[in-house]
């Protein structure tokens, strides 16, 4: 019997566009963008191909997914660090 395939880790953007059912022509409509950069800012980590998006877009790209899709997520996970899930504390819980 075959093994599963291992998956390809992409920015956070691609999974969420996935989940949503955005194709990259909608999203590049909704950020104002070419759908060639939704593609260059989708690819896989380690692709020579792929870019990161500039200030502007990363904002409107937060904006547009509420908060789901950060800077950081543009970034493979052995960059990001531990604290990139563990919320700090909220004033008056820390002990």
């Amino acid at each position: 019997m075959q093994s599963p395939p291992t998956p390809v880790a992409r920015p956070k953007l691609a999974s969420w566009l996935f989940e949503r059912s955005i194709g990259n022509a909608a999203a590049a409509d909704a950020l104002g963008t070419s759908e060639q950069s939704i593609t260059n800012w989708c690819k896989p980590f380690g692709d020579p191909g792929r870019t990161v998006p500039r200030e502007a877009a990363l904002e409107r790209i937060v904006a547009w997914t509420e908060g789901a899709v950060t800077a950081v997520d543009f970034y493979p996970p052995h960059l990001r660090g531990p604290q990139r899930y563990e919320p700090a504390p909220a004033r008056g819980d820390a002990q």
